[in-house]
């Protein structure tokens, strides 16, 4: 189906339940990118949002617990104050559970359960990913302030 296609159909269902338009949801979630089959755009879209917010899970996964990652990881979160660390807590929890949700929805196909998921998890997405946003920007301020070399030999 070409993009126009897709576009058309979704304004339909968007019309019926409400949904935010497809622009903004390309911009969040790339979905202008996936294949989409026409009696499941709605299923399509959501894999494609749960592609960026299962990201976002490892990522945070990561900084909670860097030892199962990569030294750059180790290096990476060594500056992360409790405070921090609270805030990324609550997003792994949140994320985690619009995880469980998705695969919930995986199991039985309903337009209106995926439309509700794609109105609700859009609006929460706006909410983390300024978290996110903003303990990356942290971590990259740290990272270019830290002494690579000293940190290295601490772990070599």
């Amino acid at each position: 189906m070409s993009k126009k296609e897709i576009k058309e159909i979704y304004e339909i269902i968007r019309n019926k339940y409400k949904l935010p338009d497809f622009k903004e949801l390309n911009e969040e979630f790339d979905i202008g990118k996936i294949e989409f089959n026409a009696d499941t755009v709605l299923r399509d879209i959501r894999k494609a949002m749960m592609s960026k917010l299962s990201s976002s899970l490892q990522l945070i996964e990561l900084l909670l617990n860097p030892t199962n990652g990569s030294m750059f990881n180790m290096l990476l979160t060594r500056n992360i104050e409790s405070e921090e660390k609270l805030i990324l807590e609550k997003l792994f929890d949140t994320l985690g559970q619009i995880e469980i949700n998705s695969y919930v929805l995986d199991i039985e196909y309903s337009e209106k359960n995926e439309a509700e998921f794609i109105i609700s998890k859009t609006e929460e997405w706006k909410i983390i990913s300024k978290e996110i946003n903003k303990t990356l920007r942290k971590l990259g301020d740290d990272w270019k302030k830290s002494n690579f070399k000293k940190a290295k030999s601490y772990f070599g």
